[in-house]
Order: C-alpha cells, then structure tokens, then sequence
C-alpha cells in the first residue's frame, strides 16, 4: 500500500470528509476507501480522453 500526501484547499477538505461521512460513515478507513475510489475514477476518466 502507498502513502501520498498531499494538500487541498480547506472546502475540498471538508465537502470530501462531509461527503463520504455521508454515504459511507465514520468507521475505521472510508475515508482512505474514498480517495482509492475517487483517484482511480480521474485516472480512468483522463485515460478514455486521451
């Protein structure tokens, strides 16, 4: 497993966090599940693009 960090505006932050509290709640790595989720989808989607 890789470890990125990196750093996004406060808003991006907190709808994200808000976001997947939303739709996947607070336990332990939905956050981490996410961004997995949410990093692949961009990559395939500039993939097709191309």
């Amino acid at each position: 497993m890789g470890t990125i960090t990196v750093n996004v505006t406060d808003e991006t932050e907190t709808f994200f966090r808000e976001t997947v509290q939303e739709k996947l709640g607070t336990e332990k790595g939905v956050l981490g599940k996410a961004l997995d989720e949410a990093m692949k989808k961009w990559a395939e989607e500039k993939m097709q693009n191309e």
